[in-house]
C-alpha cells in the first residue's frame, strides 16, 4: 500500500522544518562567532529568537539600518535599549516633541514607500 498523500506532504513539512532549523543552528553559530562579545542576556535572547524560527538577520522591532535592511538581532536590541535610556532621560516636554514629530511622519516602508 502506497503512502497517503496527506503523510507524504506532512514527511516534507517535516523535512523541510529540520532543513530550517540546521540552517538557523549553523546561521546562529557563524553569527556567534563573528558578532564579538555578547552578554549572557544577550545569548540567552539571541538563542531564543533563533530557536522560535527567526533568523539573526532579522529583528522583532522591524529596526532598519541605513542601508535600508533589517538590523541583525543583536544590534537591533542594543539600538532598542539605547533609544529607551535616551528617552528616559527627556523632559515632558522633549518627549511631547518627540510624539509630535513621529505623528508628522507616515509610517511608511523605507524600501516600498507603501503605507504600513
Amino acid at each position: 500500500m502506497l503512502p497517503s498523500k496527506n503523510s507524504r506532504m506532512m514527511k516534507k513539512a517535516g523535512t523541510l522544518d529540520k532543513n530550517r532549523k540546521d540552517s538557523l543552528r549553523r546561521q546562529l553559530k557563524e553569527y556567534e562567532a563573528t558578532i564579538g562579545t555578547l552578554t549572557e542576556d544577550e545569548r540567552k535572547e539571541l538563542r531564543e529568537w533563533v530557536a522560535t524560527g527567526n533568523s539573526v538577520h532579522d529583528n522583532p522591532y522591524s529596526i532598519y539600518g541605513e542601508d535600508g535592511y533589517p538590523m541583525d538581532y543583536i544590534n537591533a536590541i542594543r539600538y532598542d535599549k539605547e533609544l529607551c535610556e535616551e528617552m528616559r532621560d527627556l523632559t515632558s516636554e522633549q518627549l511631547a516633541e518627540f510624539e509630535r514629530g513621529r505623528e508628522d511622519k507616515d509610517p511608511t516602508d523605507p524600501l516600498t514607500g507603501e503605507f504600513i
